[in-house]
């Protein structure tokens, strides 16, 4: 990755980003918390060029407007 695609997605975290934790069910029965960084976008060339910069994520969609990249 070089310094120009960190800028560029620093500069998507820092304007869609949100960063949160997700609540999980363990085997066990109890639950744990998972953080998780989440980009909102509607472009889906956008978010799948993330995914190829960065190498791990997964792209889920919401509705058909709105795209969310994961990791």
């Amino acid at each position: 990755m070089d310094e120009f695609e960190k800028g560029w997605i620093i500069g998507l975290i820092e304007g869609e980003g949100t960063l949160t934790l997700k609540r999980r069910k363990r085997k066990d029965g109890t639950f744990g918390y998972t953080p998780a960084l989440i980009i909102t976008n509607t472009s889906r060339t956008i978010l799948e060029k993330i995914k190829e910069i960065l190498g791990f994520g997964s792209i889920s969609f919401n509705n058909k407007e709105r795209r969310v990249f994961q990791f």
